[in-house]
Order: structure tokens, then sequence, then C-alpha cells
């Protein structure tokens, strides 16, 4: 019997039979896929023939009305708790509860049908099952279908299995069970579900900065940029869309910098999963702000609180509406600002409750956003949430929304100006709230700070003093004299109080900003306490700096907070700058800052800050930092943007050399990377141009050819280029004795001349500073097939490259281990999105690269269960590849062997004959027996080597001729 007969059955017809509408696997994944969470069934699956093998027979019209029936508004509940229910341990409960929910409509939908298949109603119901589990006999039609049923199936019993969760677990199941015989209730969850999306979709998009300030009327679409995510456990980089499939529920954590867009982010998803054309069916969401949850409603429960905000935002939904929706899956959770809980028990206490609501609701979807810094003190189980990190924009995100914004704005002659004048400040306009204020900042005055501190300070002059006045609103009266001291106030106030963190109650604010307007700004006190009110009535109709974020339990008093934190830090740092007595008490709350958020941008802030209250101020600061031997990434964080004395910078340098000896790191070395002006001009006039310095030198080019081999090093070519040209001439000699292996591959590329590595697979992949990166083999092969680039090689590098590929045809195999280590490191590079091509006319190396390619890339396959990202990318420049694949998959399935003469002569007329054994399954190019006493690589200095040809081991002899010309180029060319 074929594969769909044992799932969603043929079914005959007296006057003749119709044709299949789908393949037997594709209809059942479709139906399947839409099944499981939206409740609906694909008319796919009902086909000509028996029912799941039982002779009842049904005429098309029939067919026809079973349809109209399976999605109709009273049974697209049944079968969505079928669809769970059936991958759970107590399957057989459910499955008989909703039997009989089943059978029931059945008889209702008979009544006002004139077709009358009620009674065919069990064989129907079996059908529906056997097509919710899955049941397809022939194996290899359907390998992708059980992986997607594994992967629901496990994804619902993650937050459920296991002995803590058996409660859980139970409970769940009850529920289940309870709604399959409360239809009526059923029916109303999928109606909310539908008017809570509508809602969403109909409401308008709370505005966001850079919106609120073009002068068009614009859409939140108009100016979002689609955003990139890491993965955090695999590094891989994919947009939003990965995140939320349509089919399985989703639990992921979204960790981002602050500014980076966390919150934009939620309001265009919510917007997206409920929007039917974007997501089949809309999926309304919930959004609850950690912050407000822990201060208005933690001592109730979450379901309770999400119930009050639906309610306030949308229309009426009690707790038991809300628990039915959750119940089946029918609206998203999202937890905005897990940090924004500051009070560490009470966070790690959010986590517990966020654990429960996945247990006793896995069938919903849910998501959480914090900052990663302090993320590790209270985090998610990384067993049911999956981790990403929001990118920062790319420079193509910038320049995306620059000429959104400068256009909306009218200005798009602007952007090229823009784009020029920021690059000094590159990383902050990576930040899209900052690149927004910058727009801004831009628009009106045509320039931009030179330093962090100066760009915070003109952004916070831009949100609290010139808004108003650009909109033509009335002001604060007091504002131009004391406004930026009442929010140093508060913002010391904020940092040096870990309860008030949480938010202030603005009675509060106001007694403590009036005693301090009374002592330190001069007010009388009958005049202070008003105008302290004043001032957060003004505050509270801007939100853009300080605003409302509640109100509280007893007397509903406002509650106030810092609306981002970047400014919060800004105004702190301008607090403890005023009240430091002296440079070294300053360097001690500045160290302190450090140690406690180390990657906050408050240690910047304060040193910037003090120079401008101090003569020297940021040269003493430093110089008693670094008599107390700080951490060094700090000291270069603070060479960045400070005003700094050549011999304060040189202890700094000093004390970095020193580290770097013992160790470097990649955070320090990206750290001295982002450095910029006179700090980068005085590294590298001390240490990398001397004679004396080959250690630096060493050092330096050990990180930067490990940046360069992994794709990710092109932000910080432009800059460094020139003293990096300037070394490979004035150092050639010293540089080809080197023998890491990635300053050997790096060098090679770059065609000069350098030391074989100690092992030839070192050619292939490598490990260095940022871990493994591909060799000069792999990006020869990027060069020439990827990006186009048909320069040839150097001698050298041409000797190694028909080296490699000679003892490849001579049987070497690829240890595992490093084809392991390279397809990670390809990973990485994203080698699958190139835009790999097809060659008119090569040149004979070019054929020899082309016959290395086909190696790494069938090598790379070979043994892994699903075929390797790249081969998606490689079929532009090698349509056969994947017919090649089928056959070698086939080939290895039986016995004995097909000889080669069984293959078609156009798919492997270019391959060696080795590659050719390979395609009909005789022979392997990956040995898996090397590594099996060595699962984490220790001996990998050990590998056995490829027999090379003595010509090759000559290649050393070339370096006495000196470097290759220049233009054998063959580094990554971009990341």
């Amino acid at each position: 019997m074929e594969a769909i007969s044992a799932v969603a059955a043929s079914v005959s017809i007296a006057n003749g039979t119709v044709g299949l509408m789908q393949t037997a696997t594709k209809g059942v994944r479709s139906a399947y896929r839409r099944a499981r969470l939206s409740g609906t069934i694909d008319q796919s699956w009902l086909k000509l023939g028996a029912l799941s093998g039982k002779d009842v027979l049904l005429s098309a019209a029939e067919v026809d009305d079973i349809h109209a029936f399976l999605e109709s508004d009273s049974v697209k509940p049944i079968l969505a708790l079928l669809a769970v229910g059936t991958v759970l341990s107590d399957a057989e409960e459910v499955v008989n509860g909703a039997r009989v929910g089943f059978l029931n409509e059945c008889k209702r939908w008979g009544i006002k049908s004139e077709l009358k298949w009620a009674p065919k109603g069990d064989a129907i119901f079996d059908s529906v099952v056997e097509l919710f589990r899955g049941v397809l006999p022939d194996a290899k039609h359907s390998e992708e279908l059980h992986e997607e049923i594994e992967a629901y199936s496990e994804f619902l019993a993650t937050p459920l299995r296991g002995q803590e969760n058996e409660g859980a677990h139970r409970a769940y199941v009850g529920r289940l069970l309870a709604l399959t015989g409360d239809l009526e209730t059923l029916r109303r969850t999928a109606q909310l579900s539908g008017e809570l999306a509508e809602s969403i979709l109909a409401g308008d998009q709370e505005q966001i900065i850079g919106h609120a300030e073009v002068d068009n009327q614009v859409s939140f679409d108009d100016l979002y940029v689609s955003r990139d995510f890491i993965d955090v456990s695999s590094e891989a980089t994919e947009d939003s869309g990965g995140l939320v499939s349509s089919g399985v529920p989703f639990r992921v954590l979204i960790m981002g910098s602050p500014g980076a867009g966390k919150s934009t982010f939620v309001k265009f998803l919510t917007a997206g999963l409920a929007n039917p054309q974007l997501r089949n069916p809309a999926l309304p969401s919930v959004v609850i702000k950690c912050r407000d949850y822990a201060r208005e409603g933690f001592s109730g429960s979450l379901v309770s609180f999400a119930a009050k905000q639906l309610t306030a935002e949308f229309q009426p939904v009690s707790d038991d509406a809300l628990e039915a929706l959750l119940l089946t899956g029918k609206i998203s959770v999202i937890f905005d600002g897990l940090d924004e809980i500051t009070d560490l028990p009470r966070r790690q206490d959010m986590v517990k409750r966020i654990h429960r609501l996945t247990a006793q609701f896995p069938s919903t979807s849910i998501l959480v956003t914090t900052r990663e810094v302090g993320y590790v003190n209270a985090p998610l189980n990384t067993k049911v949430f999956r981790s990403v990190r929001l990118q920062e924009f790319t420079y193509t995100q910038v320049e995306e929304y620059c000429h959104r914004w400068f256009k909306k704005n009218n200005k798009g002659h602007l952007v090229d100006h823009f784009l020029a004048e920021s690059e000094a400040v590159s990383d902050l306009r990576s930040n899209p709230l900052l690149l927004s204020l910058l727009c801004i900042l831009y628009r009106d005055s045509g320039a931009i700070p030179a330093n962090r501190r100066g760009i915070y300070r003109e952004c916070a002059q831009l949100l609290f003093h010139k808004w108003d006045a650009h909109r033509q609103i009335k002001q604060f009266e007091v504002m131009p004299d004391y406004t930026d001291r009442l929010m140093e106030e508060i913002a010391r106030w904020i940092y040096t109080s870990s309860a008030a963190q949480a938010g202030l109650e603005e009675q509060v604010i106001i007694k403590t900003l009036s005693n301090y307007m009374v002592s330190d700004l001069g007010f009388l006190q009958s005049k202070a306490e008003s105008t302290a009110s004043e001032f957060l009535d003004f505050c509270a109709g801007r939100a853009w700096l300080l605003g409302v974020t509640g109100t509280s339990k007893h007397g509903g008093h406002r509650i106030f907070s810092f609306t981002h934190r970047t400014f919060y830090e800004f105004f702190a740092a301008e607090a403890f700058a005023r009240e430091a007595e002296n440079a070294g008490d300053m360097a001690g709350r500045l160290r302190k800052a450090y140690e406690k958020d180390s990657t906050s941008v408050l240690p910047e802030l304060l040193i910037q800050s003090f120079d401008q209250t101090r003569t020297r101020g940021a040269t003493n600061v430093f110089s008693s930092l670094c008599q107390d031997a700080a951490p060094p990434a700090l000291l270069l964080r603070l060479m960045d943007g400070a005003n700094l004395a050549p011999h304060a910078r040189s202890k700094g340098f000093e004390l970095i050399m020193r580290d770097w000896k013992l160790t470097l790191d990649a955070e320090l070395f990206t750290a001295l990377l982002q450095i910029s002006g006179p700090a980068r001009d005085h590294f590298q006039d001390e240490y990398l141009r001397p004679a004396s310095g080959s250690l630096a030198r060493r050092k330096f080019l050990y990180g930067w050819s490990s940046l360069q081999l992994s794709g990710s090093g092109n932000r910080f070519t432009g800059i460094w280029a020139p003293i990096i040209e300037e070394m490979l001439e004035a150092y050639a000699d010293e540089l080809a004795s080197l023998s890491d292996p990635v300053i050997v591959n790096w060098l090679l590329g770059k065609g000069l001349t350098a030391k074989n590595p100690e092992e030839v697979w070192e050619y292939f992949v490598c490990y260095g500073l940022y871990g493994w990166v591909p060799g000069v083999a792999w990006w020869m092969i990027d060069g020439v097939f990827n990006t186009g680039m048909r320069t040839a090689p150097s001698p050298h590098l041409e000797l190694i490259i028909n080296g490699l590929v000679e003892d490849l045809n001579q049987n070497a195999r690829f240890p595992d281990m490093v084809i392991s280590r390279l397809r990670d490191s390809l990973e990485y590079v994203q080698a699958h999105r190139g835009s790999w091509i097809a060659l008119d006319h090569p040149t004979n190396f070019e054929q020899v690269v082309r016959k290395m390619l086909s190696y790494v890339v069938l090598a790379l396959t070979e043994g892994q269960d699903n075929e390797h990202e790249l081969v998606n990318g490689l079929t532009r420049c090698w349509p056969e590849l994947p017919t090649i694949l089928a056959i070698r998959a086939a080939s290895s399935r039986r016995r004995p062997r097909r000889s080669s003469s069984g293959i078609s002569s156009h798919l492997v007329l270019d391959l060696p004959e080795r590659l050719k054994k390979w395609t009909e399954g005789s022979v392997n190019l990956v040995d898996f027996s090397v590594f099996d006493d060595d699962p984490l690589g220790v001996k990998y200095r050990h590998l056995p080597p490829l027999h090379f040809k003595q010509e090759v081991g000559g290649v050393q002899r070339a370096s006495s001729e000196g470097p290759a010309p220049a233009k054998h180029d063959f580094v990554p060319p971009h990341p």
C-alpha cells in the first residue's frame, strides 16, 4: 500500500476515480503542520479508497461535506486538542475524550446536512488520529515528517517530562480532557483568539523615538529595519522569521544590549503574529513588561496579571478565558525586559514563574527579552528556551535606516554626508536607539559630537530640552536652568539604591527633589515642592527619558523610571563626576562600576564627565587606575574618547603588553582594535613599528590573522590596513619565519611566503584566537568560486594547492575531527550564503581548485544525516551536486555497489577517478577512526600527515626569494 494509504487513505467512487492531489509525504506533512496547532485539516488527506484500511466508501460529495465539517468552528478546537494530545504519554485518554466530542458533532452536523455520512464518524476519526500520529509505513518517504513530529513531541515533552514536572504533566492532561467535553468554551476560545488578533492589528503601534521626530506622517513599517539574530549555541545567523516558526510553538530568549531594539522588535513581532496574511492562523500576543509585573502584580499569578492587561488594552478577558487560550496554544506570551527586575532574588523568582507557565501550558509560545549583562545570575532553562542574541545594526542596516529616515524628512541628500561623518563613532551608530537620535542631531545641526559623553549629552538635550521647542509645545519654566541637575540627582539615587531601580513613587521623588532644591539649588521650601511636582508632571507627558511606568498599590501614586538605561547612566555619571573629591575617588568609583557591570558604558562616561569638570581630569584618573593595576580591557576602553596625556597611555599600554606576554584573549584583542585616534597611533608607534617589537607584532598578527580568517574582520580592515601593509613590507623575513598556523594561512592568502604548518591539514582548518577558522585552502576556493576573484595565486600557494589535490587523488583521507571543525567554521562564516558561480573557460589552476572544492564539499557531506547547508548554495556553480549525493546515498544502501559505468557520464565528467568511486559508494573520503579515543581533539597536533610530494616540502626554500607581489590576495574579502 502506498504511504498515503495508512494516514490519509483512498476513497473509491462508483463512477470513477480522482487522482491524488499531492504527493504522500508533502500532503501529510502539510496537513500535520496545519493541524497540530491551528485545529484544521487539509482536505488532501481525504483521498479515494478505504478510510484507514476499513471498508468504508465515500462519495465525492461526501468528501467535500466532511472537509467542510472538519473546517467548521465547532470541530477545529477538538482537532487542536487532539493534535496536542497525541504526543503525550497519556494520549489514549485525550483521544478517547476527543472521540466523544467528535462523534457528537458528527451527529449534529448530520441533522442539517443532506448527506448522511455521520455513522462513518468512527472511521473518519481514526484516520484523523493516524494523520496526527504520522503513521507512515514507508520510512524512506517520511524521514522529514518523522523528524518534524519528533521535534514537536520533544517540545511538548521538555517542560512536562521528568519527575519534577510529573504533576504538571498530569494536570495538563486533565485540563485537556475537561475541555474536550466543553465545546462551547472551545468555540468561545477560538473566537476570542481571532478577536484579539484583529484588535492588535487595528491598534496604533506605540511610537518610537525615530518615528515621532519625522516631519512627515509615517507608519511603523516605514522605518522598521529587519533584524538579525545569532543563535547562542551554534553561532549561526538567522532572521526573525526563523525564531517563530508557524508550526512548532516557540520558546525563545532574546538577549541584546541597551538600545539594541529589543522592545521595538517585540512591537514588530506582535503585529506580525497577529496578521493572518503573514501567519495562518493569526496568533495574538500578550506582552508582559517584567518591571510592571514585579511592581504591580507579583503577589498574584501571571495569568491574572495578563488577563487584566488584555482587558485594559483590548477587550474584557477573564482568567478562565485566558487559561483556555493558553491551554490550546491560541495566544503567545512575551515577557519584555527580564533584566529590568533589578532585585536579583525577585528576578530569580520571576524565572521560576516563567518556567511554571511553560510547564502548565506546553502548547503556548513564549518569548523573553533581556539585556545580556547579569542574565547568568538568573538564567532560563536552556533545554526549554532557545537563546539568541539580537545583533546591532550592520553597516547595510544602518544605511537602510538612514535612507528611509532622511527620505521621510525630505533630507535624502544628507545620507552620504551623515554616513561619512558618523564613521568615527560607528560602534555607537550601530545601536538603533543612538542611530535614530544621531540622525535627528545631524538633521538639525549638521554635526556629530566627538566622544561618547558628547553624543549622550546632545541626545539627552534633544530629548529633554529641544524636543518640545521644536514641536512648539510650552515647556516647564525652570527647565533650562535646573532640569539636568534634577535628572542627575534622580539617576544618582537610582544607581546607588537597588530598591529604587524598580521605580520610584512620585511622592518620594517630590520629597527628595524638594530637599535637594533647597539645599543645593537655593529654592525656598514653599516653592521647592510645587516645582518638583511640576517637573514630574512635565516628565509624565514626555516618556523619552523619565516616564510613568505604573502606579503604586497603595494610594495610586505614579511610579517613575528611566525609559532607557543609556541615559540613566549618562545622568548618573554627570552626578558622580560633580561629587567626586579627587581623581583617586573617581578612579575607585569607576572601577567599582566596571566590576559591577563590565558591559556598561558608565566607566567611559565617568572619566569623560570628570575630565569636563577638572583640569587634566581624565589623565589623573587613568594614571590612578594604572597604579592600581586595573584590568587591561578596562584601560583600553577608557583610552577611546578620553583626553589622555601620552605618558598616561604609555603606562596603560605597558600593563596591557605585560598581560599579552602571559596570554592574549579575544576580548582584549577586540578592545584594542576598537581604540581610535591618538591611542591607536600611539600603540602602532610604540609597539608595531620599532625593530624591537617582534613579540608585539607576532601577538598582534596572531589575533589579526585569526579575525581575518574567521571572515569577521572587515569592519577593522580600513583603519588598520596602513600599519598592516607597512609591517608586511618592513618585516617580511621576520613574518615568513613565524609558524603559528593562522599566521601562516593568512600570509599565504596575502600572496606572501610562509613556513609550512606543522600539520598539512592546517591548510584546511586551523585554531586561532577566535576559535576554529577555515584555512587558506578554503579561502582559495571561496575566492575563485564565490567572489569570482580570478587573479592568479602566488607560485608558493599554487604549489601547495596542487600538492593537496594530488595527495587527495592518491587516496589521502580527511580525519573526522578535521572535517567536523571545518564544517563548524564554515557555518560560522556562513559560507552557504555566498554568491557561488560557475566559471566560463577556467584556467588550469582554477580546474585544480574545482577538484579541491569537490573533495572538500563531498567530505563535508559524508556521514551526515542531513546534507550540509553549503550544498544548497553550491548548486549554482555545481548543479549536479544534489544528484551526485543522491546516487551516493542510494549506492550505500545497496549491495553489491554499482560500478561507475552505471552513473550518467555527464554527472562525473570533471570528477577525479577517486570521486567517481566515492559517488558509486566504493570509497570514503573521511577517516572516522582516528579520534575515537580523543573526543576533544587533544591530538590535533599529531594528525596523520598527508604524504606530501617532496616538491611541496621544497616550498619552504622559496622564502629566500622574498614575498610574492601583494596582488595575490586570497584573504577573506568580506565577512
